[in-house]
């Protein structure tokens, strides 16, 4: 379902992400990898029915300005939850 997939974020938690170069989440048949403005993270996921798992989150951690600073945290505890995946008109919402 993800595997193989490349995602501009938009916005997190509502906020809209300031630049799309910088704000991504990619998928590979195993591993995660995104990047909130600032500093890569990535780890290993599972999917299990409609709701994606992610692991143990490793990245940089350099100091970023706002609003990166905030959507990164805001990003990667997202990502540390257990997140429903659902499919919306031209992409894919993590809830």
């Amino acid at each position: 379902m993800l595997a193989g997939t490349n995602w501009v974020v938009v916005a997190v938690n509502g906020k809209p992400a300031p630049t799309p170069d910088n704000y991504y989440v990619r998928f590979s048949d195993k591993q995660v990898s995104a990047k909130f403005g600032c500093n890569g993270i990535g780890g290993d996921y599972r999917i299990n029915g409609d709701h994606l798992t992610v692991g143990d989150l490793i990245g940089t951690q350099m100091a970023c300005g706002e609003p990166a600073m905030s959507l990164e945290r805001e990003g990667a505890t997202a990502l540390r939850g257990n997140i429903r995946v659902e499919k919306a008109s031209g992409g894919l919402r993590l809830v």
